[in-house]
């Protein structure tokens, strides 16, 4: 009998040991689990930052060579004003309700006025008004309304001379 009850005993004993085992391993698997799912969390939002980063150094390089190019146009614009003798003139009217007024040379083209428009705010004359000109617009006629973007054609030849010129914002998608 005593036999009898060493060998329940020693069974009882092997089954709580591989039960408690087995628990061990669950255990040891569970945390290898969430220590590979933090990794990778971690991973995802290292990748996730460097991605903004990057996206944020586009953007910032982006916005460096708009204002280079705006610049540029400045420069150039501010330089054409001083010996133009243009005897077109032409009204901007803006989205804030501002009007502009500028002379072209009735052979100047339109591409000049589009490029004209998208500086307004950088020329000298207008620093003080606190003009805002969207980055995507295009310029419209008021009467009959429709849009000008054929930027080869002259101011002559679209008859602006004395017109009034509507800058819309265009809407991203």
């Amino acid at each position: 009998v005593a036999q009898q009850v060493q060998r329940v005993e020693d069974r009882y004993l092997r089954e709580q040991q591989d039960r408690e085992y087995q628990e061990a391993l669950e255990m040891d698997r569970r945390r290898a689990e969430e220590r590979e799912a933090q990794r990778r969390q971690e991973e995802e939002e290292r990748r996730q930052a460097e991605e903004e980063q990057r996206k944020a150094q586009e953007e910032m390089e982006r916005q460096l060579k708009l204002q280079q190019e705006l610049e540029a146009k400045r420069r150039s614009l501010a330089a054409q004003l001083q010996s133009a003798s243009g005897t077109a003139r032409l009204a901007l009217r803006l989205p804030s309700g501002q009007r502009v007024e500028r002379k072209f040379e009735p052979t100047a083209t339109l591409q000049e006025v589009y490029d004209w428009a998208s500086c307004v705010a950088f020329l000298p004359e207008n620093s003080d008004k606190g003009i805002e000109i969207p980055e995507r617009f295009v310029l419209k006629t008021s009467f009959p309304a429709r849009d000008l973007d054929e930027m080869d054609r002259t101011v002559d030849e679209l008859k602006l001379s004395g017109t009034n010129i509507l800058l819309a914002a265009i809407e991203d998608d």
